[in-house]
């Protein structure tokens, strides 16, 4: 589907996780889960059968919850990474017609998107409206205008994600996030895709819109 068009968004990985692991469980992990967390815990070596890689720390996780929803957002980004990685080396026609969508994709961070910074929220929205075929690439400010003024009104009032939720994501938790993050991408930061600073707490991918080389 050469006239598809796909973007690429991410967020620091524990503060993914501790968005949706309030969402999706929102009184707390079940005891069931609990129990079932201590017996693996402490029965096997390896707590995570389906992980990225078993030699994180996930075992030092709270829950199988964050765990689970931890070694996701690892996995992810390896994948997203390694796919357009290869799929741009087999597509030479990236300028043409015939561009591979998901080659061409603009890979979009949250930090960006929602900067506090005018001119970076304005840049990276336009570039993600222009590749959508939804703003002109010569548009005016002002044809931009209706659309940055959405970043003023609260999205989730109303839903869900603005509701009370529990805290399953544990203080201790966030620091063996990090871990994990830094030692789960250490292939593609060693490989220059990736970047990981602040001890895995920021993460940015070669290529993010609205980042300065």
């Amino acid at each position: 589907y050469p006239n598809a068009r796909h973007a690429f968004m991410y967020r620091a990985c524990h503060k993914v996780v501790e968005s949706f692991a309030g969402l999706k469980f929102p009184t707390g992990v079940p005891l069931r889960m609990k129990i079932s967390w201590s017996v693996i815990r402490c029965t096997r070596s390896q707590p995570l059968p389906d992980a990225y890689d078993n030699k994180l720390p996930y075992s030092e996780l709270s829950s199988m919850i964050v765990a689970m929803m931890t070694n996701r957002w690892i996995c992810i980004i390896n994948n997203w990474v390694e796919m357009v990685s290869a799929r741009r080396a087999n597509n030479p026609l990236s300028s043409s017609l015939l561009a591979d969508p998901l080659a061409t994709a603009p890979i979009i961070r949250m930090d960006e998107f929602t900067s506090k910074d005018p001119a970076t929220r304005a840049n990276v929205l336009r570039a993600v409206l222009t590749h959508f075929n939804l703003l002109a690439a010569d548009a005016s400010d002002a044809a931009l205008a209706p659309a940055l003024a959405v970043f003023d009104v609260h999205s989730q009032v109303g839903s869900k994600m603005s509701g009370p939720k529990a805290t399953v994501v544990q203080p201790s938790d966030v620091d063996v996030i990090c871990r994990c993050v830094q030692l789960g991408l250490a292939r593609p930061a060693q490989d220059g895709q990736v970047v990981v600073g602040s001890e895995g707490s920021n993460v940015l991918i070669k290529g993010s819109l609205g980042v300065k080389a």
